[in-house]
């Protein structure tokens, strides 16, 4: 079976100066949120629309998360917090974690270097070194049950390419 798969930076937060340095209450700037709608628009407008999305339980992943989730009207079961997405994320868990849970396709947000780390993985390569900007976009088709070397890197888009 096929999962298609959303792998999203969350959108710009504020400095960690604003949280008093506790990174996981980082929120999301004026910015951030005009860049998770624009992400929310932009799949919406070329029918990619997952069935489930999910999210790092930081602060400003949850709220990219959200809202892309309330865009597409995803909620309830179909809107998850997946401790393995944080700043710390093992390849391995990550896969079980999202294997277990999904079966068609899902958007799921998380931070640097913990995503590019797992989509490198997941199309065979941990070696490469993925760029992603805030806000960025990966699309792999991937072969389930999620396992080093199963996925096939479809797209990578930057913030600048969703207006």
């Amino acid at each position: 079976m096929i999962l298609r798969l959303l792998m999203i930076r969350h959108a710009e937060a504020v400095d960690p100066a604003l949280t008093q340095g506790i990174d996981g209450e980082r929120y999301l700037t004026e910015t951030g949120i005009a860049q998770s709608r624009a992400v929310a628009g932009f799949l919406a407008k070329h029918h990619l629309i997952p069935s489930y999305v999910g999210s790092s339980p930081l602060v400003r992943a949850v709220q990219t998360a959200d809202i892309l989730a309330s865009t597409w009207g995803i909620e309830g079961p179909h809107r998850v917090v997946l401790p393995t997405l944080d700043l710390n994320g093992d390849n391995k868990e990550m896969a079980g974690e999202i294997s277990t849970s999904v079966q068609e396709s899902a958007a799921l947000v998380g931070h640097e270097p913990t995503i590019s780390r797992f989509v490198a993985w997941l199309i065979g390569n941990a070696g490469v070194r993925i760029h992603y900007k805030k806000a960025a976009i990966a699309l792999l088709d991937c072969q389930l049950p999620l396992q080093k070397g199963c996925g096939k890197l479809r797209m990578l888009l930057p913030p600048e390419f969703l207006e």
